[in-house]
């Protein structure tokens, strides 16, 4: 959990989304605004249907929900399906800048699946070793974190650990896209796994991270 902190002088403004200790300074709603949306230029809570390299993974994989609060944005309900190593499946949508201060992301983190200490849970489907599939959600999955700014057009792809920073600046917007991958090198499981990820959230500052 990142905790915003004071330096003398200076107020460094978060608009987080988990809950704030009562030290921590924020801008009003009008000052800093972010909204998560499926469009660039509207803000509509909405379904984001994946993508993925394999047209079955998609019908058997669940929408993911966007929702804006008070405290941020949330990413839930990102189920899918997997069958084989080199399978991956990406859930994209708009982060925009709705206020007037520029806006960074300052950290990202997956939360725990509601009544489980973890934040993947893995379930074998039909004739599929559960024992395989505890092995492979240990181990088998890769996460990609990318950020495509409208400011300049153009998008680096980051690692998942690398992509804090990226600026969102006042009136515009960013695709992000969240991508999990069947990790290439891991042991094959005998069948198809269903796979629950945890509540994502994305932190923004109005600073960078030092």
């Amino acid at each position: 959990m990142i905790i915003g902190g004071l330096s003398i002088g200076f107020a460094a403004f978060s608009n987080s989304l988990n809950i704030k200790s009562s030290t921590t300074v924020s801008p009003s709603q009008d000052e800093f605004k972010i909204e998560a949306s499926c469009s660039s230029n509207a803000a509509n809570e909405c379904e984001i249907t994946p993508t993925a390299n394999n047209e079955i993974l998609i019908s058997n994989s669940s929408k993911a929900i966007i929702e804006n609060t008070n405290d941020g944005i949330i990413v839930k309900n990102i189920n899918f399906y997997f069958t084989e190593p080199g399978q991956e499946i990406t859930y994209s949508f708009y982060v925009r800048n709705v206020g007037n201060l520029t806006a960074y992301i300052k950290s990202y983190v997956f939360k725990n699946i509601d009544g489980l200490s973890k934040t993947v849970k893995c379930t074998a489907g039909e004739g599929t070793s559960q024992k395989l599939v505890d092995a492979f959600c240990n181990n088998g999955l890769s996460y990609n974190f990318s950020v495509l700014n409208s400011t300049t057009g153009y998008g680096i792809y980051h690692a998942f650990e690398d992509s804090t920073n990226q600026k969102i600046e006042i009136n515009k917007s960013g695709l992000i896209s969240l991508t999990v991958k069947y990790y290439d090198k891991q042991r094959r499981v005998d069948g198809p796994v269903e796979i629950e990820i945890g509540e994502f959230y994305i932190n923004f500052s109005t600073v960078p991270n030092s």
